[in-house]
């Protein structure tokens, strides 16, 4: 259900590759997010707010396919004048896939960096990168 989260006119994915890790992230705003999938995971839908999602990958050698593990994860997002806000993520898990998650509030045409550091389940090394997003509020029919 979740593969679904998103309209299927956005792919704006984005990986980072470390050894056998691959990260996988999107930040857009929540408006994207399909109503109904939305409400199943407890995600509110806001012209102002963002959303955000995280995978942690191992590349699995006997398969050829990457597979979904647990990683503890921070997320601190700030915007260009310094101020910043951690973003608690919540895990989620379906169907052999693993997500971190949540929304965010954000001004509109405002530039966001967000610092993220993660450390995947049973490996003692810690990945971290930094990434910006320039957001913009969209309106939206709620009723949709």
């Amino acid at each position: 259900m979740l593969s679904t989260l998103i309209s299927t006119n956005t792919s704006a994915e984005i990986k980072k590759v470390f050894g056998d890790y691959e990260i996988h992230y999107i930040v857009l705003n929540s408006t994207f997010l399909e109503p109904k999938v939305a409400k199943a995971y407890d995600l509110k839908r806001s012209k102002n707010l963002g959303y955000v999602s995280i995978s942690v990958l191992k590349n699995d050698k006997s398969t050829d396919l990457p597979k979904a593990v647990n990683a503890d994860l921070s997320l601190v997002m700030s915007n260009l004048i310094g101020q910043k806000k951690t973003i608690e993520l919540k895990r989620v898990e379906e169907s052999g896939a693993i997500y971190y998650l949540n929304t965010f509030t954000f001004d509109n045409e405002d530039i966001y960096n967000f610092y993220l550091t993660a450390t995947p389940e049973d490996h003692k090394r810690t990945y971290d990168f930094r990434f910006s997003q320039k957001m913009y509020a969209e309106d939206f029919n709620q009723n949709k």
